[in-house]
């Protein structure tokens, strides 16, 4: 087990609040931890903001076609959403069609065909590069307003674009989500009307799937706002489609774990029918459907469902066919890499043309970076360019790599490499593949490649005591992108064999309470270590074994018994 202490980190267990945060390059944890609308922006700092207003204003009087595009990710959903809600809201009866794309592309891609009859565009969370398209569809008389938070590489004289990369706005870490709010706050404020707000769960949803961090205070404000008041039909249906795991107001990491990878499996392998009901169900549209659950209490006995419950299970049904092809181009890529021995190189460079398309290859390369613990670049051909690879890159945590993103631009190989430092989309050139390969093992040649866990304190058993899982489950709220939650070295762990119980029914579980000191043990992943020992009652609870691990600590809650709890990610024996 390689674990290390987080560099620079005081490992202080007397102020632990103070020492983990401080790791997380929050200096004022106090104020970070009580935001108020104080750190929020004015929305008139972005570019271009009232001319956006202007445009949007005049359409509206103008009763004009308005056609929204939907980018295929979560952010792009609940963007359109929210606009096309706020439209309808206040009062627009002027037609407005809905544009979809088919499979991951992003923007006015070739598929989307923008109607005729549209005299304005939005395209939120998107477009702010798509110069000649834009271009295209104003010779033809049509507005286009951007709403988007990418990073702009060209002019677009074109288009109307709101973009918080763009001018001085001091918030980079908003999604599309966040910027198509800030622009409603605008309207809301030129046309003295509040409706901007009744959308802040889409907002917060947006911004935790479009994975912004959370050190921003306005971003991080938003998201707890949103998350404080959902009444989104849809979101709604997912919590409840999700109650074994979230357990009262859904966090930032509950958005993050449970509610985005739904709605992202039904965008990447749903069909188009599938999309297309998910945003009617967050625009809260209504339609009942009769459906006969096969387990559970209701089994065999005929119920109705709400759209939005009804889309809940599709995203559930989606979840399952992601897995499924997932796991099986994993197993068809691991033969090709152990057959050429790619997983010797420094960085595992990986082609899936025929084994997957481009909507899953974010999802298989984080599982491969997982599986052979190092950053994973997972490629397919270009269907429109059969000299170009693309795909996916993905660093695993506890890399040594701090930014792929930055470490693949520095080998001058790369077409592009676009998104975030460790989750990011790629490009190159087929040709450049074999020198990228070579250039990697050059320049990490003296470079560990192991995958080590970062921890915040590393400690004796003696020094653990009540206070410390008490004080991380009063932080829950606070873990999200950025701000991840603590891990926990704790050495000289005594298991004292009375103490310890299987748990499970795949025989990989176990349970220690140490009554002494009032906290329980979990591991859901035992691998064979200690459960062979925990089930042989020859030893009549006299024996004991010590172990050290890592651990996550908060509480646990069972029915009406709240127990301190560690929940144990990786030990060893010794």
């Amino acid at each position: 087990m390689n674990v290390k202490l987080w560099k620079g980190s005081r490992n202080d267990l007397s102020d632990p609040i103070g020492t983990i945060m401080e790791n997380r390059g929050v200096k004022d944890y106090k104020t970070y931890m009580d935001l108020d609308d104080s750190c929020l922006n004015s929305p008139w700092e972005l570019d271009n903001m009232e001319d956006a207003v202007r445009l949007l204003n005049k359409h509206i009087w103008n009763k004009s076609i308005i056609s929204i595009l939907v980018d295929c990710d979560v952010d792009g959903f609940t963007s359109a959403a929210m606009m096309f809600q706020y439209l309808k809201t206040i009062g627009y009866f002027g037609k407005i069609n809905v544009l979809y794309h088919s499979g991951k592309e992003h923007g006015l891609s070739k598929e989307i065909e923008v109607p005729p009859e549209t005299t304005l565009l939005i395209i939120p969370d998107a477009g702010s590069n798509d110069v000649e398209q834009c271009k295209e569809l104003r010779e033809k008389g049509i507005d286009i307003l951007i709403l988007d938070h990418h990073i702009c590489d060209r002019e677009n004289p074109y288009a109307v674009i709101v973009n918080n990369q763009n001018g001085t706005y001091p918030n980079k870490e908003l999604s599309g989500a966040g910027v198509v709010y800030k622009f409603l706050q605008a309207v809301d404020e030129y046309n003295w009307t509040d409706v901007a707000d009744r959308y802040l769960d889409l907002v917060a949803v947006g911004n935790i799937g479009d994975v912004m961090d959370m050190h921003s205070h306005e971003t991080k404000r938003l998201c707890t706002k949103g998350l404080a008041r959902i009444v989104n039909p849809m979101i709604c249906a997912l919590i409840e489609a999700n109650s074994f795991n979230i357990k009262g107001d859904p966090t930032i990491n509950d958005v993050q774990f449970y509610i985005v990878p739904m709605m992202n499996a039904l965008i990447r392998v749903g069909a188009s029918e599938q999309k297309k009901r998910m945003f009617r169900a967050m625009v809260g549209e209504e339609q009942t459907f009769q459906y006969t659950p096969t387990r559970g209490k209701n089994a065999g006995v005929t119920i109705d469902e709400t759209l939005a419950q009804h889309v809940a299970r599709e995203c559930s049904s989606c979840k399952y066919q992601q897995n499924k092809i997932k796991d099986k181009a994993v197993g068809e890529l691991q033969k090709l890499i152990e057959k050429h021995g790619a997983d010797q190189n420094k960085i595992l460079f990986c082609n899936s043309t025929g084994i997957l398309d481009n909507t899953l290859t974010g999802v298989v390369a984080i599982k491969l970076a997982e599986m052979y613990a190092k950053p994973c670049v997972l490629l397919r051909t270009f269907t429109d360019e059969p000299d170009y690879y693309g795909g996916s890159m993905r660093n695993p945590d506890g890399s040594p790599i701090e930014s792929l993103k930055e470490f693949l631009m520095s080998t001058g190989d790369f077409e592009s490499v676009l998104g975030h430092d460790n989750a990011a989309g790629v490009k190159i050139k087929k040709e450049n593949v074999p020198k990228a390969i070579a250039d990697c093992d050059e320049l990490l040649k003296d470079v560990t490649m192991s995958k080590a866990i970062v921890v915040d304190f590393d400690f004796d058993y003696n020094k653990l005591n009540v206070a410390l899982p008490k004080t991380m489950y009063e932080m829950h709220k606070i873990w999200a992108q950025g701000i991840s939650e603590p891990y926990f070295y704790i050495k000289n762990i005594p298991l004292i064999h009375s103490g310890c119980a299987p748990m499970g029914k795949n025989g990989n579980m176990w349970k220690y309470s140490d009554e002494e000191k009032g906290i329980d043990f979990v591991c859901f992943n035992d691998n064979g270590r200690m459960i062979g020992w925990i089930n042989n009652d020859f030893y009549g609870g006299q024996e004991e074994k010590y172990i050290n691990a890592v651990c996550r600590l908060s509480l646990n809650q069972y029915g009406n018994k709240v127990t301190p709890q560690a929940q144990i990610v990786d030990f060893e024996v010794i």
